[in-house]
């Protein structure tokens, strides 16, 4: 019953957005936001080593973490919300949530390789420029969806993400004769 209230509300955000969208590639975005399922160790701390990369780079990062679990780690090294959060109407309280749904970043980056409804429902609350994830339920929010093949692994799908956010926002080129 919870599932499906939340996908009534998820349904609702995603057809009325709010946000102004812009195109951005990871040369131009200033400040990049990832919300992403850090349940697995392995694929949190990819996470963090690409986006202590960008960090390095000169970008503003944001990062939301969800722990599929009751029980979450102590202190993760980032913001991050749980099941433990969920409230009665089957939306979440967590004042992280809320702090990450207030920021307005260039570009948002969702990592939800499990499609996880409560990864989903703190993208669908962003108010990110554009927003960039693999294909899920509520992908009408999204501005490119990446399908990746299900063997190939986290980095693939950044190096996939860097590679079509370049084609998509290049520089104004004059005409050239042939």
């Amino acid at each position: 019953m919870l599932d499906y209230l939340l996908k009534q509300k998820l349904r609702r955000l995603a057809n009325n957005p709010t946000r102004k969208r812009q195109t951005h590639s990871l040369r131009t975005a200033r400040s990049l936001a990832i919300v992403f399922d850090a349940t697995e160790n392995q694929y949190r701390q990819e996470i963090l080593n690409w986006s202590r990369e960008q960090e390095k780079a000169g970008k503003s990062m944001q990062l939301l973490g969800y722990f599929d679990s009751r029980k979450p780690p102590e202190d993760p090294g980032f913001p991050s919300f749980s099941k433990k959060n969920r409230s009665l109407n089957g939306s979440w309280k967590n004042a992280a949530l809320d702090a990450f749904a207030d920021l307005t970043p260039d570009l948002l980056i969702v990592l939800n390789p499990k499609d996880r409804l409560p990864v989903m429902y703190a993208a669908v609350r962003s108010n990110a420029s554009m927003k960039v994830g693999a294909p899920s339920e509520y992908t009408n929010d999204f501005d490119l969806i990446l399908e990746t093949p299900g063997h190939k692994n986290l980095s693939f799908f950044l190096d996939q993400m860097h590679f079509y956010l370049e084609k998509l926002h290049t520089a104004h080129e004059p005409a050239r004769t042939i």
